[in-house]
C-alpha cells in the first residue's frame, strides 16, 4: 500500500524549506508521529540545524530518504527518531563550505585583508565541521574522528553503506507517494505563511478548522452519515442539507469523516451566506426586543384603563375605555406584525 507523508522536504534548504516553515507545518501533528519525506541536495546549514532540533524535540518523527539526499538535508534527517532509506536512494555527507570571492587584480593591502578574512573563515568552518561530525557521531555511535574522515571524503553512499555506517536505521522498499491533503499542500501553505505570503489557489485541501465550523453551523456532524457509499463518502443532497447546498449553489456534494472539499468560489458563497445569516440573526434579536416593548405598552395601557375607570364615573370610564381599547388595538397590531416578521426570520436561521 502506498505510504502517505505528513511533510515533504524537497528542493533547497533555506529557500523554501526553512526552520520557520517546517515548524508551522509540524503544528497539527504535535501529539502523534510525523512521517517526513526527504529528497533534497541540501542548502543552508542554519536551517538544517534548526529543523534537526525541531524533529528531535518532537521525539516522534520518522524520516524517509528518497532520491539524492545530501548536505543539510542529511543533518535534518539526523533529528528523526527513525530513518528509513529507499534501496535506490543515495546520501552524501561533507564538510561545511562557504562562498569565497576571488580578486582578479590585487595589491598588498588586499592580500593582507584577504588573509585575515580567510583565517576567520577557516576557524568558522572548522567549528561547523566539528558540530556536524558530532551530530553524525551521536546518531551512528561512531567516533567524531571517523565521521570527520567520512565527511572529508565527500562521496555518495548507497543505502547499504549508509546502513552500515549507522546513518539510517532501515532500508525499505515501498511505493513512494505524497498525499496532497497532508503533504504538498500543507507544506506549501506553511511555507507561504512563514514568509508572509498568501497560499497559492490549490483546490486540493481546505483547512479542517474552517470545515468543522462550517459543518457545525449547518448542523452537520460526524454522526450525520445518512447516506454512505462504498468509499465511505457521505452524499449530501437538498433533501438532507438544503440550506448548505443552496448557499453553495449546488445540488449535491460528497463528504467523508474528514470533512468536505470546497472550491474558492464555494467558500466565498458560503461566507456570504453566513454573513447574511448573522445579519438576519441581529435583526431577529431587534424585532424580539420590539415585540416585548409593544407587549409591555399593551399591559401599561390596560392598567391605565383600569385606573381611569375607578377614578371617573361610569360614562366617562366608557369613553376612556374606548380610547384605551383603540390604543391597545393599534399597539397589538404592531406587535403582531413584528412577531410575524420575527418568526419568519427565525425560520431562515
Amino acid at each position: 500500500m502506498p505510504r502517505k507523508y505528513d511533510i515533504n522536504i524537497e528542493g533547497e534548504i533555506g529557500y523554501w524549506i526553512t526552520g520557520e516553515s517546517v515548524r508551522a507545518a509540524m503544528q497539527p501533528y504535535a501529539e502523534r508521529e510525523i512521517k517526513v519525506r526527504i529528497s533534497s541536495l541540501g542548502g543552508s546549514l542554519s536551517d538544517g540545524l534548526d529543523v534537526c532540533t525541531l524533529f528531535r524535540a518532537h521525539s516522534n518523527v520518522t524520516a524517509y530518504l528518497n532520491g539524492m539526499v545530501a548536505s543539510a538535508a542529511t543533518i535534518i534527517a539526523m533529528g528523526a527518531r527513525r530513518i528509513v532509506m529507499a534501496p535506490e536512494a543515495v546520501v552524501l555527507v561533507h564538510n561545511a563550505s562557504s562562498f569565497l570571492f576571488h580578486y582578479e587584480h590585487v595589491q598588498k593591502e588586499d592580500i593582507d585583508d584577504k588573509h585575515e578574512e580567510l583565517k576567520q573563515l577557516n576557524e568558522m568552518l572548522t567549528t561547523f565541521d566539528k558540530v556536524i561530525a558530532e551530530i553524525y557521531s551521536k546518531r551512528t555511535g561512531k567516533s567524531v574522528e571517523e565521521m570527520e574522515k567520512l565527511m572529508k571524503e565527500e562521496r555518495w553512499l548507497t543505502a547499504q553503506e549508509a546502513l552500515e555506517y549507522g546513518l539510517v536505521d532501515e532500508i525499505d522498499n515501498y511505493e513512494d507517494t505524497t498525499t496532497p491533503e497532508t503533504g504538498m499542500t500543507a507544506m506549501v501553505t506553511a511555507m507561504c505563511n512563514a514568509h508572509g505570503l498568501p497560499a497559492p489557489p490549490l483546490n486540493i485541501v481546505s483547512e479542517p478548522t474552517i470545515i468543522e465550523r462550517v459543518l457545525a453551523k449547518f448542523g452537520i456532524g460526524k454522526a450525520a452519515n445518512k447516506s454512505t457509499t462504498e468509499n465511505n463518502c457521505l452524499i449530501m443532497d437538498k433533501t438532507t442539507h438544503p440550506d448548505l447546498l443552496n448557499a453553495l449553489g449546488v445540488d449535491k456534494m460528497e463528504a467523508n469523516e474528514k470533512g468536505v472539499m470546497l472550491s474558492n468560489a464555494q467558500a466565498e458563497m458560503l461566507n456570504k451566506a453566513l454573513a447574511e445569516a448573522s445579519k438576519e440573526k441581529t435583526r431577529a434579536e431587534d424585532l424580539e426586543k420590539e415585540v416585548k416593548e409593544l407587549q409591555a405598552k399593551i399591559e401599561a395601557m390596560k392598567e391605565e384603563a383600569k385606573a381611569v375607570a375607578n377614578a371617573d364615573g361610569a360614562e366617562t370610564g366608557k369613553v376612556n375605555d374606548t380610547a384605551v381599547n383603540k390604543g391597545e388595538d393599534s399597539v397589538a397590531k404592531a406587535a403582531a406584525v413584528a412577531k410575524a416578521q420575527l418568526e419568519k426570520i427565525k425560520g431562515l436561521l
